[in-house]
């Protein structure tokens, strides 16, 4: 402390600089609390930056999301309940699973002879994962086995895409890019089309997205590796190859994770404990053991064995040409590929000329925005974390038979949209350009065009 005439003023002008130095070295701490990039502070408020402190700023942002995405959520909602008007699903199995639950039963009883079902001992089980059954017990315990499977498809679908519009708040600090984002998502991306006709298959993808939303909002708030592998299990207890999923929580953590390396550092060097290096491995896999081992107890009461079996027990199955390998095998991963990637609609002379091939299209042919993906920004850890959970979750994909069958696109795509997505957020680079919004609007005439021509026209092609 410094004295001279004017000391008191010194002494005051010392505590003002003091103050000054502790709110610089708090705001260059936000980025560290808050993960992913994170905007200059004070955050825009308005339109106009906001003079009023960042944690004001940051309180301001939340309400904003809550309200935005209650706005995202009722027009996502309208949209996909115009487009299924009313119109049901004969392919119930999840109906009867739920059914089967609530009378104590896992097989189903009486089932209409289109319904593929896994056969054991003489009763019929829903091969599925089960966790679409185990949402609907409550629906069906209230409305019966008649309840529209689609509503709850519906609404799921709608909770994605509030739930990405936070998330993308979240990690981005930009309004715009997430706002362009989760329109995408709700209505430029397979989702949309999906989502809205609701037959089993596709409540499953409702709901493993769903899960795979709550696990990363997770990841980018309360950061709790175990509840980040329980929204995973349920994840994959609806679509099994989102268990890799868990790749995404580990990259994004990589310094939580890091300290099985830093172990093996030499001998007087600073080593973090066992139970440090096992803590983040144990919160995260006993989130994962979850479903996995209630997935092994579910096949274990059907068929006696833990492992997933239910798909080899549909009558037919060693004729099906698509498992002409089997279940599993890498002879399949060339014909995923060319259906991802290849695979073009049907052009005709006649209206409506451009006609959809429900077999599979191209993911560039149905969402054109995801070319952003290669915009994105590539030393984040954000980039990481979504590039490992895209790699992980697909290549399981592309050693399954069959490519999703009766499809808009290539539906597969959906168990790692969110992934998608977060690179494509990241490929507009904190701003939306009139060429990267351009890509966003197309991405929902495409997937209008499906729409239209399969519900409403009713014209198609393999």
């Amino acid at each position: 402390m410094r004295y001279d005439g004017a000391g008191a003023e010194i002494q005051s002008r010392d505590a003002a600089d003091r103050a000054d130095n502790r709110r610089a070295m708090a705001l260059s701490e936000v980025p560290r609390a808050l993960p992913g990039p994170v905007p200059a502070l004070p955050v825009v408020s308005g339109g106009r930056r906001s003079d009023r402190g960042p944690w004001r700023a940051l309180r301001a942002i939340a309400v904003d999301t809550r309200w935005m995405s209650l706005l995202l959520f009722a027009v996502t909602l309208v949209g996909y309940g115009f487009t299924y008007h009313g119109r049901p699903s004969v392919y119930t199995q999840y109906l009867l699973l739920a059914d089967a639950f609530l009378h104590g039963r896992l097989h189903v009883v009486d089932p209409a002879p289109w319904l593929e079902l896994a056969t054991w001992h003489g009763r019929a089980y829903v091969q599925y994962p089960p966790m679409p059954g185990i949402v609907l017990t409550p629906f069906v315990a209230v409305f019966g086995a008649g309840f529209p499977q689609a509503w709850l498809s519906i609404f799921l679908g709608a909770a994605c895409v509030a739930l990405a519009y936070r998330v993308m708040t979240i990690v981005f600090g930009d309004p715009a890019v997430a706002g362009w984002t989760s329109l995408l998502h709700g209505f430029g991306t397979l989702q949309w089309y999906h989502v809205s006709v609701g037959s089993p298959w596709y409540l499953a993808h409702a709901h493993a997205l769903f899960f795979l939303w709550l696990a990363v909002l997770e990841v980018v708030t309360r950061q709790r590796l175990f509840v980040v592998g329980l929204c995973i299990s349920a994840a994959y207890l609806s679509r099994y190859p989102t268990i890799f999923a868990g790749v995404f929580a580990v990259v994004y953590f990589r310094d939580r994770f890091s300290g099985v390396l830093k172990r093996f550092q030499p001998v007087g060097t600073a080593r973090p404990s066992v139970r440090a290096v096992a803590r983040p491995y144990l919160q995260l896999g006993l989130g994962l053991a979850v479903g996995v081992l209630a997935n092994a107890g579910y096949n274990y009461a059907r068929f006696g064995v833990v492992n997933d079996i239910g798909y080899t027990l549909v009558p037919g199955f060693e004729s099906m040409h698509w498992f002409r390998y089997g279940l599993v095998d890498v002879q399949y991963a060339p014909e995923h590929l060319r259906e991802m990637f290849t695979r073009l609609p049907e052009f005709r002379s006649e209206f409506p000329y451009v006609v959809p091939r429900v077999y599979a299209m191209a993911i560039w042919v149905t969402t054109p925005a995801f070319v952003l993906a290669f915009f994105a920004r590539f030393r984040t850890r954000i980039f990481g974390a979504c590039l490992a959970a895209v790699v992980a979750i697909g290549l399981p994909i592309l050693l399954h038979g069959g490519s999703g069958f009766t499809q808009l696109g290539y539906r597969y795509t959906l168990d790692f949209t969110p992934f998608l997505l977060l690179l494509t957020a990241s490929g507009m680079r904190g701003r939306v350009t009139w060429w990267k919004a351009g890509l966003v609007v197309l991405s929902i005439a495409a997937n209008f065009w499906g729409v239209l021509t399969l519900r409403f026209l009713d014209v198609w092609t393999w």
